[in-house]
């Protein structure tokens, strides 16, 4: 989960970079960088209810998943627009997978191991969010100053890419691993 969590972090570091990538693709007026942060902050209010819905249903392994699958396929429209719909629809996406991505890591962390173990599990996740998020606007800057955007839109993909493989792969939702040792132990009882 860690290493999912810090290579989703990786990952954001093209967001800052989003607003300047438009504007050399298409001409971007104070209205519409006004529209692209109405697309994104909208996103990130409307989404909070799908994303903590599905949550409580389903898990927040699977609100993580589907998080980085929304920032990649974002981040794929952004590259690709040619329409000033096409960047509304891509910020929007950036805007629903923050709002996901900050839900879905922090409630998971919480389902991991025992609750007396909650606090030192938050620590250790936070330290390697804030030491990633910290790093990666410093390190994109400095890509994008000597390299141009591209090479941060390419490790910003690669990294989120990683972080969906590992999510899929080898995390495993906490609840059914509850379950299953809860499972192990009524068995060991009753024999």
């Amino acid at each position: 989960f860690l290493i999912a969590q810090m290579m989703a972090t990786a990952g954001r570091i093209v967001i800052p970079f989003c607003i300047i990538y438009a504007g050399r693709k298409m001409e971007v007026d104070g209205a519409a960088i006004g529209l692209f942060s109405l697309a994104f902050l909208g996103a990130d209010t409307l989404t909070n209810l799908v994303w903590g819905t599905l949550g409580d249903r389903y898990g927040f392994r699977l609100t993580f998943i589907l998080t980085v699958a929304t920032w990649i396929v974002s981040l794929v429209v952004m590259i690709f627009a040619e329409q000033p719909w096409h960047f509304l629809v891509a910020f929007f996406g950036l805007g629903a997978a923050a709002s996901g991505y900050m839900m879905s890591s922090t409630t998971l962390v919480l389902e991991f191991g025992e609750r007396d173990d909650i606090p030192m599990r938050l620590a250790l996740s936070t330290t390697v969010e804030t030491t990633m998020a910290s790093l990666g606007p410093v390190l994109g800057g400095l890509i994008a100053s000597f390299f141009g955007l591209v090479p941060v839109f390419i490790i910003s993909l690669v990294s989120l890419v990683a972080a969906l493989v590992v999510l899929v792969s080898a995390v495993r939702e906490p609840r059914h691993l509850k379950a299953e040792s809860d499972a192990a132990v009524q068995r060991r009882i009753s024999q």
